[in-house]
């Protein structure tokens, strides 16, 4: 019996060493997620450490690395209202796809509800 449990326990060490880690998106950053137009748009998330992560949106690609906590953010230039548009986050291991729509909507100061007496 002892010999089986060490024969567990070295093949469950075996197997963490050689794991990886998916890039991982927080859950704000979903499918049909609706981002505001005209501003920069900021795409963060986990990824293992030292992991290559890139970003790609409307033919802008923004590449970045993890830091030592698995970290990892980068900002992609403003566009103008439509969509639907696909956000592609690659990296070394995974690859993730995300559909979003850009704000139609101007600012709502600019509304004629806010000049109403």
């Amino acid at each position: 019996m002892p010999n089986v449990n060490l024969r567990f326990c070295i093949l469950a060490f075996v197997v963490c060493l050689t794991a990886q880690a998916d890039v991982a998106l927080p859950v704000l950053l979903a499918d049909h997620m609706v981002v505001q137009r005209g501003l920069p748009v900021h795409v963060w998330g986990k990824a293992a450490e030292g992991e290559s992560v890139s970003v790609t949106f409307r033919g802008s690609t923004r590449s970045t690395t993890a830091d030592s906590i698995g970290q990892w953010s980068v900002y992609l230039p403003p566009v103008e209202a439509g969509g639907p548009y696909e956000l592609i986050i690659q990296g070394n291991t995974a690859s993730r796809s995300k559909t979003s729509w850009w704000a139609m909507c101007g600012s709502l100061q600019d509304s004629p509800i806010w000049n109403s007496p």
